[in-house]
């Protein structure tokens, strides 16, 4: 019976890798162009533990230009997240922080149930977050399944290297 279940896990992971390659196409692009671009500006990286299980669902971050930009995008089981991690209240950056990985982490779920489908939210998203005001943009229906959801669930981040410079 285990062999068979490690053959049905097998097939799921593969199937949904297919499922979101478009997104990950596209984040592996963003990530070359971060590490070529954006590498002074690199803060920290790592993985999701969610409810005590260690996902495979990898995020970056960076220090934003502009004060007080606490944003993120995830594509497929990647996260990019821009924080000012210059700002004087560490409490409310701290805060921040965890809202936007576990808003980002929402959005990973609906990329595995949407796949290619979903880089249309994601160009809806960006667009109009540069468009509408934040207040604007949390009525939208695909963060209002984020914010939803986001506070039902137990996550932090395991680290596996920060830019201590």
């Amino acid at each position: 019976m285990k062999k068979n279940s490690k053959a049905l896990e097998y097939y799921i992971k593969s199937m949904l890798w297919l499922w979101q390659l478009p997104q990950m196409l596209i984040a592996y692009i963003i990530l070359a162009y971060n590490k070529v671009f954006l590498k002074n500006r690199f803060v920290a990286s790592g993985y999701y533990v969610v409810n005590n299980y260690l996902t495979d669902i990898k995020f970056y971050g960076y220090k934003s230009r502009k004060p007080n930009i606490y944003s993120g995008i995830s594509l497929g089981k990647i996260h990019f997240i821009w924080i000012d991690i210059e700002h004087k209240d560490t409490v409310k950056v701290h805060n921040m922080i965890d809202e936007i990985h576990k808003h980002e982490l929402m959005h990973t779920y609906q990329s595995m149930y949407l796949g290619p489908l979903y880089l249309i939210i994601a160009l809806i998203s960006v667009l109009s977050t540069s468009v509408w005001s934040h207040n604007r943009m949390e009525k939208f229906f695909t963060e209002n399944f984020c914010k939803k959801y986001v506070d039902n669930a137990v996550i932090y981040c395991k680290y596996d290297n920060t830019n201590k410079k």
